[in-house]
């Protein structure tokens, strides 16, 4: 038997085991429960890497849920189990925070390229400074993590906008937040509500209260990128004509 068969046999013997002794239910499914290291250690010290290489690979399922305060992975075998907001939000949440992860860094590189370039000359290093004190506070302030709310809100937006196109809509929100921002203003506007605020950075309130605008960006995308009107995107156009 090759090395990665009696792997995958380990494997599923400990959550079998785990299965049979501790059960865990959720969404309808039976789950082995444990802290990563723990698996690791059951498994005769797999590395975090070999546990998550083998358990992204069929027939396992995978999942990460806060139980009892921790961070807790669940395991078993199966088909995945139907998409829900919440699972939809989960991916979406992986997005925000490599978006995030591209800010910071290219914020810490104009701030480290801003410094160098510094005269000592309080005239001519007045706006460098300005800036550079406006990064620090924006580095001080981006979250690293998806927050609580954040989470909240991205469920939301998993419910509102067109099933299956959830993580797309995102990735177009993401990749050209400006273009976002003008269709927040003009929805203002519109509404005549007032209270016109400016986000350097994607803010998931901010697309929560304005969920058609990120449809329209991404449909109005979608149009000047494909050569005929297809159905899909007639189908698509209807979202953003209700």
């Amino acid at each position: 038997m090759a090395i990665e068969d009696r792997n995958i046999d380990l494997l599923k013997s400990i959550i079998a085991d785990a299965q049979a002794t501790a059960p865990f239910e959720r969404d309808g499914y039976v789950w082995a429960v444990a802290t990563q290291d723990e698996f690791c250690e059951r498994l005769g010290g797999w590395s975090i890497s070999k546990f998550f290489r083998l358990t992204s690979k069929p027939p396992f399922i995978r999942e990460v849920a806060k139980i009892d305060g921790s961070n807790k992975t669940l395991l078993r075998e199966g088909e995945p189990g139907p998409k829900t907001a919440a699972s939809v939000a989960k991916h979406m949440s992986s997005l925000l925070r490599r978006y995030r992860d591209r800010c910071r860094k290219a914020l810490i590189v104009e701030r480290d390229t801003l410094a160098c370039t510094m005269t000592g000359v309080p005239e001519t290093d007045a706006l460098a400074e300005v800036r550079i004190e406006k990064i620090d506070h924006l580095l001080n302030v981006l979250p690293t993590l998806t927050t609580g709310k954040e989470f909240g809100c991205l469920c939301g937006l998993a419910e509102l906008w067109p099933e299956g196109y959830q993580i797309d809509i995102l990735k177009t929100v993401l990749a050209d937040w400006s273009a976002f921002m003008a269709g927040e203003k003009v929805a203002i506007w519109a509404a005549g509500d007032g209270g016109e605020k400016f986000f350097e950075f994607a803010s998931m309130s901010v697309i929560r209260a304005f969920p058609q605008v990120a449809v329209e960006l991404y449909v109005m995308d979608r149009q000047e990128q494909a050569m005929e009107l297809t159905p899909e995107l007639r189908r698509l156009s209807r979202y953003i004509q209700k």
